[in-house]
Parts: C-alpha cells; structure tokens; sequence
C-alpha cells in the first residue's frame, strides 16, 4: 500500500489517521486552499513583519469548515505566509522532513507558533516512520519551489 503525503498544513493541525496507521490525514491542504489576496499573503510572507497566529484557531477551522467565516483573511493570509517562510527551511532527507532553523525569531515568526509547526513536522515524521515499519511505503513530497509557491497565491 502506498500513502503520498502532501506536505503542509494538514499534518500540521488536523488530527487524524488514515488506514488505521498512524499517519496524519494527507488529503487536502486546507489552508493552501483558503482564499485570501496573494497580494496580502506575498505582503507578510516576503517583508519582515512579524507573524503571530493562533494555530488553534485554525485546527478548529480544518476540523468543522463551518468555522471558517471565523479566520479572517488577514490571520489567513498570516498563516500561509508563516507556512511559507517555515517551509522554506525545511528538506526531505532519506523520506524525513528535517527544518533546519531552531527557532521562530530566526524567520520572524511567535515561538508559540514556530514550536507548533514544528511539532507537528515530528509527528508527520513519526507517522511515515510508524507506517513504514507496517510495510506502508509513504510517498513524501518535496517542499520545493512549486510547493512555496503555490502558499502565495
């Protein structure tokens, strides 16, 4: 069996397994999705301003998109532009992600929010490493330049 992980927000915030292994849900990367102005997103991800957002908020949102009038397009626009400059330091080594930054003052972003994105890489990582030793192969993909890009539009 193959599971192709789509990098991103999913494993960051949704809580959830898929084939009864412990990988976290990699179907839709819901914040990527969210409409928001590129222009807003391309405003904080490429300046320096600092970017704080409430990563529970928006696990409340992936989980009952009912709440989704609740984001505005600012905090939205936050979010993917924290997404963006995160995923900008990460790397796929051997079908494991590895950030290579240690904090979040290093890309301007609260530690808070910096410790969850993080975190939640680790627990994708263990789910891949949970699922492999199943004999489930996981497809990783890369957080390359299409993938950066596709969190500013």
């Amino acid at each position: 069996m193959k599971i192709n992980s789509f990098l991103l927000i999913v494993s960051l915030l949704v809580v959830g397994c898929t084939n009864k292994v412990d990988v976290p849900a990699q179907e839709v990367d819901e914040i990527v999705v969210m409409k928001v102005p590129a222009s807003l997103v391309q405003q904080y991800a490429l300046s320096d301003t600092f970017i704080d957002v409430d990563a529970k908020a928006f696990s409340e949102i992936i989980t009952n998109p009912d709440s989704l009038s609740a984001a505005s397009s600012d905090d939205i626009a936050k979010m993917k532009a924290a997404l963006y400059r995160f995923y900008k330091n990460v790397r796929l080594e051997d079908g494991i992600y590895i950030c290579d930054i240690e904090d979040g003052k290093s890309i301007n972003i609260s530690e808070s929010l910096f410790v969850t994105l993080k975190d939640n890489l680790q627990k994708m990582n263990d789910g891949v490493k949970k699922a492999s030793e199943k004999g489930i192969e996981v497809v990783q993909s890369k957080p390359d330049s299409a993938y950066l890009n596709s969190l500013l539009n």
